[in-house]
């Protein structure tokens, strides 16, 4: 047995009845209420009925009023709610699903899917559906299409140009991008691959108590003209006094470059103090 059609029942959309602003204030106030009509119609555009709504609180009370050979008043309670922009929806009555339609059939305004409604479409055969399809198409077919309002110009060149513009705009792109790199790591060519780190175990060698590391050879150096310097590392918060350590400052005896080593106070014993204003020229 084909099931009952969603183009044979009555449709009752949540846009058109909630349409104006003075139905959505009813809406969203609980207090508000406000009454009204609305001729609806099958998704056929077959029949039509008049039926009568009232909304207030978030609920709407759809009503169909008896009319010539009909006894019986239908009437249910569906929720309604505005969504996103300017989009209204119904609350099924029967499984309080959002939805945009409700339909009339049995007696009860509810869901497609409350009533097990299907479309006309799902039910026709394979033969009048391809019948049907070509039929749609050879329509579009004979249909003039409309050309543009300006028929002078060359639309084909037009596409042309704009495929060309954008092809030279993402070079243009890539090219920035690709000086951006440069300027920003120093060497031309894409980005290498990144390696695992490795620490260089060379650095770890015990320095003797006359060397230092330089930096500026990248190897343990003798260094000359040796001062002391003290420095602040921490604050003992719980005593309130600074934790000192003692360092050596000096100069490497092969590029004369400025080495700097952390010793203990009594290699350190003898030593001038190191004044940062004094080395400067």
């Amino acid at each position: 047995m084909a099931r009952p059609t969603v183009q044979a029942c009555l449709r009752v959309n949540a846009s058109e009845l909630v349409h104006d602003e003075r139905m959505r204030a009813a809406v969203r106030s609980p207090g508000r209420a406000e009454h009204g009509a609305r001729r609806c119609q099958d998704a056929a555009g077959g029949k039509s009925e008049l039926v009568e709504f009232l909304v207030v609180g978030g609920r709407a009370v759809l009503t169909l009023p008896p009319g010539p050979g009909k006894v019986e008043r239908v009437q249910d309670r569906a929720g309604v709610e505005l969504g996103p922009g300017a989009r209204v929806y119904f609350r099924c009555p029967r499984c309080w699903r959002r939805v945009q339609d409700l339909y009339l059939c049995d007696s009860h305004f509810w869901c497609r899917r409350c009533h097990g409604l299907a479309y006309a479409s799902q039910q026709e055969s394979r033969p009048r559906w391809l019948r049907r399809a070509q039929q749609a198409a050879t329509v579009e077919r004979r249909t003039p299409r409309q050309r543009p309002a300006e028929p002078d110009r060359d639309w084909e060149q037009l596409a042309q140009e704009a495929a060309r513009r954008l092809e030279k705009e993402t070079r243009r792109a890539a090219r920035e991008r690709r000086l951006r790199y440069v300027e920003h790591t120093g060497r031309p060519g894409r980005p290498r691959e990144k390696r695992r780190y490795r620490r260089d175990g060379s650095r770890r060698a015990k320095l003797k108590p006359d060397e230092a590391y330089c930096c500026r050879c990248r190897a343990p150096r003798r260094y000359r003209y040796p001062r002391r310097a003290d420095l602040v590392c921490s604050l003992d918060a719980e005593k309130g006094v600074e934790i000192e350590r003692t360092a050596i400052r000096a100069r490497c005896r092969v590029c004369n470059g400025q080495v700097f080593r952390i010793v203990r106070p009594a290699q350190a014993e003898g030593l001038q103090q190191f004044h940062p204003g004094l080395g400067r020229r």
